[in-house]
This record gives structure tokens, sequence and C-alpha cells, in this order.
């Protein structure tokens, strides 16, 4: 048999499954089942500031374990920007087979300082002295960061009072690598 006209009678969804009618030339015909929708993943629900936009990939699976195929199943649109603190949606839309749309919400997060002067005179070179190149490299970026996070839409008000209390802590950290303290 050569079944050449395919039909979707039924798209799977999220909450249903679906239907797909394979009907050969000489007039026989047979049903697959679509399995629905059961889960929609991100690599990762959480990610650390680095100054770059940040893309999170989608995983989808159907019902019986079966990895879809996006472009074919579906797309995804990943909000605009993604390079500043805040949190981010991800809205994936079905197709072919599928319907339906799901959104899906992941977090850029501050790194986290893990050195911190404690001598209480913050000079250039206490500073350079106690603190290594990618510790300097993760306190700019932190700067950075801060900076922009309140031009976030997305960035609650804790997450904005959050920052403006690091940014006040870190500015004579920042101050003293630039060369502005004493």
């Amino acid at each position: 048999h050569s079944y050449d006209e395919v039909k979707v009678t039924k798209k799977a969804t999220t909450k249903a499954g679906g239907k797909v009618q394979y009907t050969c030339s000489c007039g026989e015909s047979y049903t697959e089942t679509v399995y629905k929708i059961s889960s929609i993943r991100l690599s990762t629900s959480k990610c650390t500031y680095n100054g770059k936009k940040r893309t999170p990939s989608v995983i989808v699976k159907d019902s019986k374990g079966n990895t879809l195929k996006k472009d074919r199943d579906y797309t995804v649109k990943y909000a605009s920007g993604r390079k500043m603190p805040g949190r981010y949606i991800i809205t994936v839309t079905f197709k072919g087979n599928y319907s339906g749309t799901v959104t899906a919400t992941w977090k850029l997060s501050l790194p986290a300082i893990s050195e911190k002067v404690t001598d209480g005179t913050i000079t250039k070179d206490n500073v350079l002295t106690g603190l290594t190149a990618d510790k300097i490299r993760e306190l700019v970026v932190l700067d950075e960061a801060l900076a922009g996070i309140k031009n976030n839409a997305d960035a609650t008000e804790a997450e904005k009072q959050e920052a403006e209390a690091v940014a006040a802590a870190l500015k004579p950290i920042i101050d003293a690598l630039e060369g502005k303290a004493s």
C-alpha cells in the first residue's frame, strides 16, 4: 500500500491525545494515535548573569516519553534581551500534529560574591591582594548587572532592593579597583 493521503483528524494538546488518518490510493486507511504533550521543561530554570545573552533550551515530551522535534512539532519564542538579571518568559507554540501554547519562566540571577575584604580598610592594593583575577572580573560583571537590573521591567521589587543593597556594599570595592579610593 501507498498511504499518500495524511490527515490530522484531531491535534494533540497538553490535555488530550490526537489522531492522524492515513489513506491509501486503493481506499484502505488506518489511524494512528498522537500522544498528548506531557512535559515541557527548560534545560535550566536559573542562569547566572555573565554579561552575555542567555538562552535555556526547551525539551518537550509526549505521554509515551518521546521527545518532540523543535521546528517540526513546536516553535520557541524567547523574551528579548536576556542579558540583565530578572525573570524571562519563553513561549512554546505547538504545530503540525499538535496545537496550543505554553509559557515557561526562568530567572537570570546575580552572581554570588564569595570573597570579601574583611579588614575594614578598602584600598586598591588590598582589594587586588585579597581577590583573584577571576573574582575581580566577577565583581566588575556584578557591578554591570546591578546597574542594569533597575531597567528590567520583569525584575520584582524585592530583586531591585536586593540589587541596590549589594550595589551599595560593592561600591567601595569597585571604586578601589578603579583607583578612586585611597
